[in-house]
């Protein structure tokens, strides 16, 4: 059957823009792979793409469709041949929360390649995940090295379960976190490991570093930090957003006040403030916020501020699509299909990309249910 004839919206919208890439259009490849794990999920194959988007097609809808013997196979074919050095990275990250192990396997299988420990450390052998990294061969510590073992650590800290090797390879980084501190992948782990080891310290760290760095750059670290503050005291949250007097600084964090999809009555004349700005960058920082929440009402204000912003249709796509997903996620279907809905008024007959692809079914795809988290916390109301 015709996926583009299913009753089903996204599986719809997914086969159309994987049959405009197959015409030609260069779509970016996390979008061919979030349109063919849409197609996986409803067990749909992928049409024929020019390479190396094909590979990357039939991966995803393989990992979507839970056949991790169809991916591990594409895998061992494909990494060893040029131009697929980073094919396994995109594998972490599409397949690594459901098949640590098995993508451990093949990392293990083809020690040369590419890939994304953090991403795999759900998996049931940390110790030869530790192993494979580039500290373990002999070789300096890597960044990606250092963030796969503040991940080993992170869950190990959630689930109550200790990695003594993770933990005894992390402590001295994080007992001297300003010989790191330029690194962004690193402020990030640093903030997340003290959001659950001393929140206190992390309040403090997370303005220090936002002395020195953009606020967008803190942007999980912070999420890690003001949504676990949120719980206790929403107030005190609001107050450390709002501690700049740059519009774009409090702006670009609030979507951490709105991660539990409300945003909390102590941030509602912030809220109010910023929606008085005339900046379409700042409106469309306020729509991503608020998409996660029920407030139609600033939400419409919000888009109305995103006048006059280059590639308006995309980015406003863009911005709420992992909204929808995540409301999904949560088990909010009715306040997704009410944000879908209201996107739909916006989009109108808007084409995107080239003004070759709906604005409707690129949201349909980047929303879809079901999508994987393509970050190691997990989706939802987990918490980085």
């Amino acid at each position: 059957m015709n996926p583009a004839a299913t009753p089903h919206p996204a599986a719809s919208a997914a086969w159309k823009m994987l049959e405009l890439a197959q015409a030609g259009l260069m779509l970016p490849l996390i979008d061919v792979e979030t349109a063919a794990w849409v197609l996986g999920l409803h067990g749909h194959a992928t049409p024929p793409l020019p390479e190396p988007a094909h590979t990357h097609a039939r991966l995803a809808a393989a990992l979507a469709a839970d056949d991790a013997t169809q991916a591990t196979a594409l895998l061992h074919d494909r990494l060893p041949r040029p131009g697929m050095e980073r094919l396994l990275i995109h594998a972490c990250h599409l397949g690594g929360h459901l098949h640590a192990d098995a993508l451990l396997d093949v990392a293990l299988a083809h020690p040369a390649a590419w890939f994304n420990g953090a991403m795999l450390a759900g998996t049931s052998r940390p110790a030869e995940l530790l192993a494979r990294l580039d500290v373990s061969r002999g070789q300096p510590l890597s960044m990606p090295d250092i963030v796969t073992i503040a991940e080993l650590v992170l869950r190990s800290l959630d689930a109550g379960q200790p990695c003594p090797a993770a933990e005894a390879l992390w402590q001295p980084l994080a007992e001297a976190p300003d010989a790191l501190a330029r690194h962004p992948q690193f402020r990030t782990a640093h903030l997340r490991y003290l959001a659950r080891h001393d929140p206190e310290s992390s309040r403090a760290r997370l303005l220090r570093y936002a002395e020195t760095y953009p606020r967008s750059d803190l942007y999980v670290g912070a999420v890690a930090v003001l949504a676990r503050l949120l719980v206790a005291d929403p107030a005190a949250a609001v107050a450390l957003v709002a501690t700049s007097d740059e519009e774009a600084d409090v702006s670009v964090w609030l979507p951490a006040l709105c991660w539990g999809f409300e945003l909390p009555a102590a941030a509602h004349p912030l809220v109010n403030r910023l929606l008085d700005s005339t900046d379409p960058e700042t409106g469309l920082d306020l729509v991503t916020a608020l998409a996660r929440t029920p407030n139609v009402t600033w939400l419409q204000r919000a888009w109305q501020n995103t006048e006059g912003l280059a590639d308006r249709d995309e980015r406003i796509v863009r911005a709420i699509g992992p909204a929808l997903m995540q409301l999904h996620a949560a088990g909010l279907d009715d306040q997704a299909d009410a944000l879908t809905s209201l996107a739909d008024q916006w989009l109108g007959d808007a084409r995107v990309i080239d003004n070759q692809l709906p604005g409707t079914g690129l949201l349909r795809v980047l929303g879809a249910p079901g999508l994987p988290p393509l970050v190691p916390w997990g989706k939802g109301l987990d918490l980085p």
